[in-house]
């Protein structure tokens, strides 16, 4: 490339975001009510660019061409479809790391033989003065730089939360030309270590949004379970709102000073096992955004995870991005038939291992009912490797980057219902960068709790205090609301609330490792979760495997996973180690989870009776038919069907 020096972002921590626009909770606004009850690609104010785009991939920065410059001929170039990783697309190759960095450990600079891709997409536009015009990309690993029409727009990081970009004044009537330049490694790649298959490129959608520049900037709602509504918008004219169930309002009214309030009698409460939503729709300047939430309250309270004010238990599981055919790529439809996959195997709770999902996947988890844990883009495992847990939290260089990963991911998904818990992230030790951000975020939301496992130092296996300092460790007890560990044994488990860890909730973000044979031990783990209400639960290590589909020397597909990329440096199968398959069939560990988390227990009585337990928190089992045979040496005798509305 002839300037290298106006590309330099990638190796600046504190050039994070260029040009971007200011973090906002995620909304699409479409031009009627009656529209807003569709999908997002309904909009009339909603521009796909999405599909076929122009493709060259370098294996260096330095070996890129000039593909931004509005006389480039891209007639060369590829053709690919975008969202897309460029690993299954045939260009460099896929890498499975758990921990270690994938390049040497020196921050904030990367190789200098980085690998990178050039995106080039023409597309049709006719722009309207009135209007403002924001390019978003969901998705992108590890930084873009982005140009339209030959004007240098911005840079953006933090791959998967969503990079926007006000690019008014460089759309133009007729043929556009946007370019896009991803690359491989940044200074930000030593916050996204996380134990994954790491792949490259837009891997979520990029869209334009047709905006009023005088319409709403942002808002958010807060729903009691007294049924007050509390709703704040940012906007320079006056806002509409008002609140439906199934189509009928409830009650309307205008924003006074930037909010508006609403009593509604009687709601009804959200929750895993009922997620019955509302629909708060806000109209301004052409613009109508329908948001569906909840009634519902989370805390920890005397050391007990409660939701509406009762205590819950979390059956959950760590789920990545991942899938065997797109990698990264997932469509909305995967996401609906993985969840439904989850309830039907009774997983009530989800940790979003270790990043911000796609904004559609917390929708679905909204209507079809989870717990989520919503976790940053944020994991510095590597740096336990070289030098020390704390060399990237601990770092002035980088405190404004992981505040802005925090920030990302809080503004955008702060109006979602089935987010329980904020997470500042995975495996990144302890220090001051998190600190900070743990008081940012208590005092941003202190309507849910706060969960870090890390805050004990890095140490895994360490107990209490025993990495901080008195000062941290009072601090600890003031912030946090878990003790979080990973893979106790049981013995550690029923000490968990020794050493002056009451006042928190015992959590396992992670336990059962699910690879090979494994999850036959969820039954003692939860026998010991049952038998205090200080126990919250916990998330299985993981939902699925992770694995790219391959073609061996004979052209038979088989899963590859660590190793089976060419890549020198690897962790072998461990990331096989989930409860299903990559094309989501289950192992024997789902099964094994499924009877566990049943919230229906029948056992036999002292009496010889039968006893029924419904484990439900909120509903009880008129709703459940219970079918009964008796069989002599195999011959059914008698048979029947009973209603039991146990509480």
């Amino acid at each position: 490339m002839k300037n290298m020096n106006s590309l330099s972002f990638h190796q600046n921590p504190g050039a994070f975001r260029v040009h971007e626009m200011p973090s906002r909770a995620y909304f699409i606004p479409f031009e009627s009510e009656e529209a807003s009850k569709q999908t997002r690609d309904h909009s009339a104010y909603f521009f796909s660019l999405c599909g076929e785009w122009c493709f060259l991939y370098r294996s260096s920065l330095y070996d890129m061409e000039d593909f931004y410059e509005p006389d480039f001929d891209c007639s060369g170039f590829e053709s690919v479809r975008v969202p897309e990783v460029w690993q299954t697309h045939g260009a460099d190759m896929a890498q499975y790391l758990t921990s270690p960095f994938p390049i040497p450990v020196d921050p904030p600079y990367v190789p200098e033989k980085n690998p990178c891709a050039a995106y080039v997409k023409d597309f049709d536009f006719s722009p309207k003065v009135e209007k403002r015009y924001e390019l978003h990309f969901e998705g992108k690993d590890s930084c873009i730089y982005v140009w339209l029409n030959g004007s240098f727009v911005g840079y953006g990081e933090c791959p998967h939360c969503d990079s926007t970009f006000d690019v008014s004044q460089y759309l133009r009537e007729g043929k556009n030309h946007l370019c896009v330049m991803v690359l491989k490694w940044c200074s930000g790649t030593y916050l996204d270590d996380q134990d994954k298959i790491r792949l490259s490129g837009l891997f979520r959608q990029v869209y334009l949004l047709e905006r009023s520049k005088e319409g709403l900037r942002d808002f958010s709602i807060a729903a009691e379970l007294d049924g007050t509504v509390r709703v704040a918008v940012k906007a320079d004219r006056a806002v509409c709102a008002k609140i439906e169930k199934e189509g009928r309002t409830l009650c309307q009214g205008e924003t006074q000073n930037g909010e508006v309030r609403f009593a509604v009698e009687n709601p009804d409460f959200w929750s895993a096992e009922t997620p019955v939503l509302y629909d708060l729709v806000l109209s301004c300047d052409g613009e109508v955004v329908r948001h569906r939430f909840g009634f519902r309250s989370v805390c920890v309270q005397n050391s007990v995870f409660k939701v509406n004010g009762q205590p819950v238990k979390l059956y959950g599981v760590n789920r990545h991005d991942s899938s065997p055919d797109g990698g990264y790529v997932l469509d909305e439809e995967f996401m609906r038939n993985e969840l439904v996959l989850m309830k039907r195997h009774n997983i009530n709770a989800i940790r979003t291992s270790h990043y911000p999902n796609d904004p559609r996947f917390y929708a679905l988890c909204d209507e079809l009912g989870f717990y989520v844990m919503s976790e940053a883009d944020m994991e510095c495992h590597g740096c336990a490797y070289v030098k020390d847990w704390a060399c990237i939290v601990d770092s002035p260089a980088y405190a404004d980057a992981i505040h802005d990963r925090i920030q990302r991911m809080y503004e955008a998904f702060k109006n979602v219902t089935c987010i329980c818990i904020w997470s500042l992230g995975n495996e990144s030790g302890w220090g001051k960068n998190l600190k900070n951000e743990a008081v940012y975020l208590k005092a941003a939301d202190p309507s849910r709790p706060l969960h870090y496992e890390g805050w004990r130092g890095g140490d895994g296996d360490a107990g209490g205090s025993t990495n901080l300092s008195e000062e941290d460790w009072q601090f600890v007890k003031e912030t946090f609301d878990f003790h979080s560990r990973m893979y106790p044994t049981f013995d550690k488990m029923r000490e968990g609330f020794d050493n002056g860890h009451d006042g928190f909730s015992y959590i396992m973000c992670e336990y059962s490792h699910a690879m090979g044979n494994s999850c036959g031990d969820l039954r003692f783990y939860d026998e010991i979760v049952q038998s205090d209400p200080r126990y919250s639960g916990g998330f299985i290590w993981e939902w699925c495997d992770h694995s790219l589909l391959q073609k061996d020397e004979k052209g038979v597909e088989y899963f590859a996973y660590g190793g089976d990329f060419g890549e020198k440096q690897h962790f072998r199968n461990i990331c096989m180690d989930g409860t299903v398959t990559p094309d989501r069939q289950p192992h024997s560990a789902l099964l094994e989870a499924k009877a566990v988390f049943a919230p229906v227990r029948v056992t036999r009585n002292e009496e010889g009776g039968l006893s029924i337990l419904n484990r439900h928190v909120f509903i009880d089992l008129s709703a459940y038919d219970f079918v009964w045979r008796l069989t002599v040496d195999g011959v059914e005798q008698e048979s029947g069907l009973i209603c039991v509305a146990c509480a």
